[in-house]
């Protein structure tokens, strides 16, 4: 919220242009819905619809709200920073095995550096050549990773979108997973 609105008359939100639903993964924290009015200058109107109070919120948070789905996609292969108390565990169809942090660390940097080329709607068929989790205190995140005819495609665990990965970021990773098989 930038600002209460002076005149809730003029906020455009009988009906509201935009309503969003937000649901927090903190189970304390109460599901939220704001209703998003009329444009005010550079930002736009807004409302709690349990709460008689018309506010201002920033204009760019709408923008982001008008943009295709797909482009809020994260093409990051890792969602978070690793930390002293990273594992990471690798399964292949020939062997599965864990690393801590300093036995990974040529791995975890060629993940955090991988970044999609594109989002696919379709991931090869077959077995993953590998399932890679790297955990830390606060976060996990888990990817599958396919390969059709020398692309690699990484699926990150619960979510429907197939990330390409250009091949010198997979070239880097591959590297680094077979040096650590040995």
């Amino acid at each position: 919220m930038l600002d209460l609105a002076e005149d809730a008359d003029t906020a455009g939100l009988d009906p509201p242009r935009y309503r969003l639903d937000v649901a927090f993964s903190d189970k304390g924290l109460e599901h939220l819905v704001l209703e998003i009015g009329s444009k005010s200058t550079i930002d736009y109107f807004a409302r709690v619809p349990s709460r008689d109070q018309v506010f201002v919120i920033e204009g760019g948070l709408v923008d982001e709200l008008q943009k295709d789905v797909r482009d809020l996609w994260s093409k990051k292969l890792l969602h978070h920073g690793t930390t002293e108390n990273t594992v990471v565990r690798i399964v292949s169809p020939v062997e599965e095995r864990s690393l801590t942090r300093d036995e990974a660390q040529g791995l975890l940097s060629a993940l955090a550096n991988a970044t999609a080329e594109a989002f696919v709607t379709t991931f090869p068929p077959g077995d993953p050549a590998f399932v890679i989790t790297v955990s830390t205190d606060d976060a996990v995140d888990e990817f599958s990773i396919r390969l059709d005819e020398g692309v690699a495609y990484a699926t990150r665990h619960g979510e429907d979108v197939t990330l390409r990965l250009p091949s010198e970021a997979w070239k880097d990773i591959e590297t680094e997973l077979l040096s650590e098989a040995h």
